[in-house]
C-alpha cells in the first residue's frame, strides 16, 4: 500500500472515530435505564435516548461495564485521533502504538476503580468494582489505593502522549509569565491611583493655601500616600505615625492624613486603632 492513501485511510478512520465518539457522548448524556439496551431488554419501542436505539444499546454497555470511564474512553480517543490528524509522528513504532493502547485500558482501570472507592459504587461499573473489591482484598484498601495512583500517574502520561517534565516546564512559564503581566498590571494600576490622589492634594493645597516644606519637624500637615502591595505596608503607616507624633510630643499637633490603597483597605480601622491620625482618604472612599 502505497503511503499516499495510508495516510488518507488513517485520516478517514480518524475523522469518523471523532465523529462517533461525539455520537456516544450525546447517547452517554442522554442515557435512560428504562431504554431497552444490551443488558437491559424491554418490549416497548419507545427509546428516550437522543442516540436512538443504538445509543441506548451502546450507552448502557459502556456504563454497566465502566460507568463513568465511559467519559474517559472517549476522552483517550479523541485526543489520540486528533494527534494523528495533526501532530502526527513519523517516528511511531508500532511497539509505541501498543504501549500506548495498554497505558489506556490501564488508566481506564485505574480511574474506574478509583471512582468505585470515593465516589459511588457505581461510578466505576462492573470492571471498577471487581478490580478494586479483589485488589483490595490482597493489600487493604490503603495499599490498593497507592497501588493504583501510583499506576494512574505514567498512564495518563502515555495514554495522552505527553511528558509531565515538559508539561509542568510549560505551565511554570505560564504561570510566571502571567504573575508578570499582572503584577506589570497592579503596579501601573497604582501608579494611577497614586497620581490621582496627589493631583487631588495639589488642588487641596491650593484651596487651603498649604505649601510644601522640606523640614519635617516645621510641617502643620502630614499626607501619608501608602502602597498597600508593598511588604507590611500597615505597620510601616503606625510607625510613620509614631515618629510624629514623638516629634510633636512637646509642640501643636499637626494634622495627620492617610491616603491610598492602604487607606482604602483598612479604611476606619485606622482610625480606631491611631486616634493621632486626623483623616483615613481612600481612592474610592474617606474617613
Amino acid at each position: 500500500m502505497s503511503p499516499n492513501i495510508k495516510n488518507t485511510l488513517i485520516s478517514f478512520f480518524s475523522f469518523f472515530l471523532i465523529a462517533f465518539s461525539l455520537y456516544i457522548f450525546i447517547s452517554l448524556l442522554s442515557y435512560d435505564s428504562s431504554d431497552s439496551g444490551y443488558w437491559y431488554r424491554d418490549s416497548s419501542s419507545t427509546v428516550n435516548n437522543l442516540g436512538g436505539p443504538l445509543g441506548a444499546f451502546i450507552s448502557d454497555y459502556l456504563f454497566t461495564l465502566i460507568g463513568f470511564g465511559s467519559y474517559l474512553l472517549l476522552l483517550i480517543s479523541s485526543t489520540w485521533c486528533i494527534q494523528v490528524l495533526f501532530f502526527n509522528n513519523s517516528n511511531t513504532s508500532k511497539l509505541d502504538n501498543l504501549l500506548r493502547l495498554l497505558s489506556s485500558v490501564l488508566l481506564l482501570i485505574c480511574f474506574c476503580s478509583i471512582g468505585h472507592f470515593y465516589l459511588t459504587n457505581n461510578f466505576g461499573g462492573f470492571f471498577g468494582n471487581v478490580i478494586f473489591t479483589n485488589l483490595s482484598s490482597l493489600v487493604g484498601e490503603i495499599g490498593a489505593l497507592i497501588f493504583l495512583i501510583i499506576l494512574i500517574i505514567p498512564s495518563i502520561s502515555m495514554s495522552f502522549n505527553f511528558s509531565w517534565l515538559k508539561a509542568t516546564d510549560y505551565f511554570g512559564k505560564k504561570l510566571i509569565l502571567t504573575y508578570t503581566v499582572l503584577l506589570k498590571g497592579m503596579l501601573f494600576l497604582l501608579k494611577k491611583i497614586t497620581g490621582i490622589s496627589k493631583s487631588i492634594f495639589l488642588k487641596l493645597k491650593k484651596i487651603v493655601n498649604y505649601t510644601k516644606t522640606n523640614i519635617s519637624k516645621e510641617a502643620t500637615c502630614y499626607v501619608l500616600n501608602t502602597c498597600h502591595i508593598r511588604e507590611k505596608a500597615t505597620d510601616k503607616v503606625y510607625h510613620e505615625v509614631g515618629r510624629i507624633k514623638k516629634s510633636f510630643r512637646n509642640k501643636k499637633k499637626p494634622i495627620v492624613i492617610v491616603a491610598g490603597c492602604v487607606a482604602q483597605a483598612e479604611g476606619e480601622f485606622l482610625l480606631k486603632r491611631e486616634n493621632y491620625i486626623d483623616a483615613v482618604i481612600g481612592p474610592q472612599s474617606y474617613h
